[in-house]
């Protein structure tokens, strides 16, 4: 099954306060992993940081995560799996959980979002390559 991913050099991955089965920073975390198995991820990195905060929460390892993405499962399948696996979370504890992050590190968030922008204005205008390395989330 063939993996659909965002092109990372021509559009940032979707907002960390994207809400993707009540889970903040999930969405997000889909769309680098995918863009790194398909070569385009560009300068983000999936696995970063932030990403490890919902790892952390939910029991699960990136090597899980990324082995279900290469198979071409989609958000929905993936947010089944998801909530199968790792530590049990009910939909109140994922709830709190996620309003707790968007409260917690609005400023970063927004530093992120301010920050894709940038790069892909950046990349719009600009001839020449992306630098090289990576844009971490953390």
């Amino acid at each position: 099954m063939p993996i659909d991913a965002k092109d990372l050099s021509q559009e940032p991955p979707r907002s960390p306060r994207t809400v993707l089965g009540g889970y903040v920073l999930v969405a997000r975390m889909l769309d680098k992993a995918r863009a790194e198995l398909c070569g385009t991820a560009s300068q983000y990195l999936f696995n970063c940081g932030l990403d490890h905060i919902f790892l952390t929460y939910k029991g699960i390892t990136a090597e899980e995560v990324q082995a279900l993405l290469a198979s071409g499962l989609t958000d929905e399948e993936v947010l089944k799996w998801i909530d199968s696996n790792g530590k049990p979370r009910t939909a109140e504890e994922i709830r709190a959980w996620s309003n707790s992050l968007l409260e917690d590190k609005a400023h970063f968030f927004n530093h992120l979002e301010t920050d894709d922008q940038a790069l892909l204005t950046k990349r719009s205008s600009s001839s020449s390559h992306a630098p090289k390395g990576g844009k971490s989330d953390w």
